[in-house]
Parts: C-alpha cells; sequence; structure tokens
C-alpha cells in the first residue's frame, strides 16, 4: 500500500487509491505519455491507459502499437475492443507532437523556428 500512496502522491492526487480507479498503480511495462512522445515523435500511439493526472487526463500507460498512419492505429483499436466485448479498459490514441508547456520552451522553439528559416513556410490566410 506504501508504493501505491508514493505513486498517488507522486502525480499530485488528492483521490483516495483503494476507490479511485484512475489511481491504480503504474505498472513497470508503462511509461508516460511524454515518455511515449519522446520515443515516437511525429507517430500515431495506441496506448492503454494505467494511469490519470489530476485532471483525469491519461498520464501513462502501456503502448499497444504505434505507426505512421492513424487509420492503421484506429483499426488496431476497433480489434481490439470488438475482441474484448465490453471492456472497461480506457485506451488512448494520440499523435506523438511535442509542444511547449511553459514560455521558456514556446521561446526555445520560436527562435529555433526563426533560426533554421521555417518561419517562412507560414503564410497570410
Amino acid at each position: 500500500m506504501k508504493e501505491l500512496d508514493r505513486q498517488t502522491e507522486d502525480r499530485g492526487k488528492t483521490t483516495n487509491p483503494e476507490t479511485d480507479r484512475r489511481s491504480t498503480p503504474i505498472s513497470a511495462s508503462s511509461i508516460s505519455v511524454d515518455e511515449a512522445m519522446n520515443l515516437y515523435t511525429g507517430k500515431w500511439i495506441l496506448m492503454k491507459v494505467t494511469a490519470f493526472d489530476q485532471d483525469h487526463l491519461p498520464s501513462h500507460g502501456e503502448i499497444i502499437s504505434h505507426g505512421p498512419s492513424h487509420s492503421r492505429i484506429w483499426k488496431r483499436l476497433t480489434k481490439l475492443i470488438s475482441d474484448s466485448g465490453k471492456s472497461s479498459t480506457p485506451y488512448y490514441v494520440f499523435q506523438a507532437c511535442l509542444k511547449a508547456r511553459t514560455g521558456i520552451e514556446l521561446q526555445a522553439v520560436l527562435e529555433e523556428t526563426r533560426r533554421t528559416g521555417a518561419a517562412a513556410a507560414w503564410r497570410r490566410w
């Protein structure tokens, strides 16, 4: 129980781990959504969710599938759901696009865009 309390506390949760399914312990094969994005940048990812953050958004999970095509990932999810019948297992499908989350990160991205000339790709609508 102490390990579960620590993991719950580390994620900033204020829920009761014994009664809230979103507080399930993070399994050994689980990785964070951020780690998945770093591993598979630009790819589509199907993740079996193992933990949620304080805002009830997926924070950790097990990678089920990844690839360049969103349609293949959605087909995989559809097959998983149809094979398992009615399941309460949460899944998360997303494209691994790195995002700036702080002002400093945003400044670095903008500077890199300016430096590489990528800003020229933008046009006025």
